[in-house]
């Protein structure tokens, strides 16, 4: 079975996003460290894991799971956070994209340290081929998402008139994403980002063939 994603390098963000009330798990290694946004400005921060939304509500913890959820689990923990409403505010939306932003922009030594490790692949090929469209997508999400959210008039016919008639689009809850090995950073939170700015939660199911 799958358990949640076991970081050998905590960096702040990878991890499960908000405790209470989870939008964001990763799954699949061994269980042990994970680390969790949690949007409780009480949280506690460990030394090792340094905030990255200092100036908001969204702090960093780091959580230690002795016996790991099933995704089962975490599917439905998901599914009772979107119920709830919470990822549906374009405000909240906005604030993850720039917290994603954060991450790969303060922890991109990390990044590329990991992919030199799993790939071979040097700081400059992994800036380019794995942190940089990230940052540039979730950017031009950000600059777009108020007018992709507007909603969108559509014609009747004249048998429906005086009748108004338009298109509102709407998350549609948990969104599995399954990453591949040869581009792990950018084929994951790519994604992800398209996701967090639909207002959904999601699962993500890193490649075994790029444990770091």
């Amino acid at each position: 079975g799958l358990h949640r994603f076991a970081l050998q390098q905590p960096m702040p963000g990878v991890g499960d996003l908000a405790e209470p009330g989870l939008v964001l798990s990763f799954v699949g290694g061994d269980s042990g460290r994970t680390s969790t946004w949690a949007d409780a400005p009480q949280a506690v921060t460990s030394s090792a894991l340094p905030p990255v939304c200092e100036g908001n509500a969204m702090t960093l913890t780091e959580i230690r799971a002795d016996v790991p959820e099933t995704v089962p689990a975490v599917v439905e923990r998901l599914r009772a956070t979107f119920r709830s409403g919470r990822t549906r505010p374009i405000a909240w939306r906005l604030a993850q994209l720039s917290a994603l932003e954060r991450l790969l922009t303060e922890r991109e030594a990390d990044f590329a340290a990991a992919l030199a490790t799993d790939l071979g692949r040097n700081a400059t090929d992994a800036w380019l081929a794995d942190l940089a469209p990230v940052t540039t997508e979730s950017k031009y999400a950000r600059k777009h998402l108020t007018a992709w959210n507007r909603p969108q008039r559509a014609h009747l016919p004249l048998s429906m008139l005086p009748g108004k008639a338009w298109v509102q689009y709407e998350p549609l809850g948990v969104v599995g994403i399954i990453g591949p090995w040869n581009y792990p950073v950018f084929l994951v939170l790519a994604p992800l980002v398209g996701a967090i700015a639909a207002g959904n939660c999601a699962v993500i199911k890193p490649s075994e063939h790029t444990p770091t």
